[in-house]
């Protein structure tokens, strides 16, 4: 099994053990799927729509794990990771932004560029952020501006303390 068919049909194991009651309840999903055959290491990431509890990890970890044992999916030994986004991680999905509206973002575009301000909305095709302008001299400015998901380099939540 190639890489890449090693990585869908772990993606395919997660969602199967994703899509259960118990864990669809909890607004639970998958992010990404990484294999590494170099380093013999499996890491896969969920978010939630409000959090995710370790059991949700812990569930997934256990199916996956007995799967691609039972199906000798992995011929040597690997080490299996599941995690949630934290602190800092950028955001990969239009379900994660939603779940973050009103909170400050840096964004990085493909061209350079930086943007900052508050998440005001999400759509089909983007973010819209509120932005505050300072000119020297003049009251600060607040604009609305649209974000394509296709320009976004990079998004993380700004943590504030």
């Amino acid at each position: 099994m190639t890489t890449e068919q090693l990585t869908e049909r772990i993606a395919n194991l997660a969602l199967e053990k994703l899509a259960e009651p118990e864990l669809e309840e909890q607004g639970l999903f998958l992010v990404h799927v990484r294999v590494s055959p170099t380093q013999n290491q499996i890491t896969i990431t969920i978010d939630g729509d409000r959090g995710v509890p370790i059991e949700g990890c812990a569930a997934v970890s256990r199916y996956v794990g007995h799967m691609l044992e039972t199906e000798e999916a992995i011929e040597h030994a690997y080490h299996l990771t599941i995690q949630s986004p934290g602190i800092g991680t950028p955001l990969e999905l239009p379900r994660q932004f939603e779940a973050n509206l009103g909170r400050l973002f840096d964004i990085t575009l493909h061209t350079g560029e930086k943007r900052n301000g508050t998440l005001a909305q999400t759509t089909e095709t983007g973010l819209v952020i509120n932005q505050t302008i300072k000119q020297k001299g003049s009251r600060p400015e607040e604009i609305q501006l649209n974000v394509p998901y296709s320009d976004i380099k990079e998004a993380k939540v700004e943590i504030s303390f």
